[in-house]
């Protein structure tokens, strides 16, 4: 997939074109997307439907490609996730719980060779589990106490 490929298909799906130097491959800065974001003058009152979808997939790919899909130094997304995007209502009915976890497998499994260095991936999701399972890790619970759990209190 040539640059010029990847800045139609972020044009097409997520209503914006990024420049050549925020294209690195088939990957887009998550700056860029970041910018994108929080940029523009965005009114839900006055904005049109497709507008609304932009922005909602804008959101949306930037959360898959930051903290559930991210690279290692976590800047850049792969456009292979706007794929996903186009229909926002397929888009719900995913699996993205099962990939979550196949991708934090296989990062736990790389991370366990011998000259690994370090660990990749929705590591987030397993201090949330450990939490959970071993309430020794687990962060002090201040003055509130109530049932949610660990990682929403």
């Amino acid at each position: 997939m040539s640059m010029y490929t990847v800045r139609d298909k972020c044009q097409q799906v997520l209503g914006f074109t990024p420049e050549e130097a925020d294209v690195k491959g088939k990957r887009v800065k998550s700056s860029r997307v970041l910018a994108q974001i929080t940029s523009s003058n965005f009114s839900e009152n006055e904005a049109s439907d497709e507008d609304c979808i932009f922005r909602a997939r804008q959101i949306i790919f930037y959360l898959i490609g930051c903290t559930i899909f991210s690279d290692n130094a976590n800047h850049l997304i792969d456009v292979k996730f706007l794929e996903f995007l186009v229909d926002l209502p397929a888009c719900s009915g995913y699996s993205w719980g099962s990939a979550v976890l196949a991708l934090l497998y296989k990062n736990l499994c790389n991370a366990a060779v011998p000259n690994a260095i370090a660990i990749t991936g929705p590591v987030a999701l397993l201090q949330v589990w450990a939490w959970e399972r071993f309430r020794c890790f687990a962060p002090a619970v201040g003055r509130f106490q109530y049932n949610a759990p660990l990682a929403a209190r």
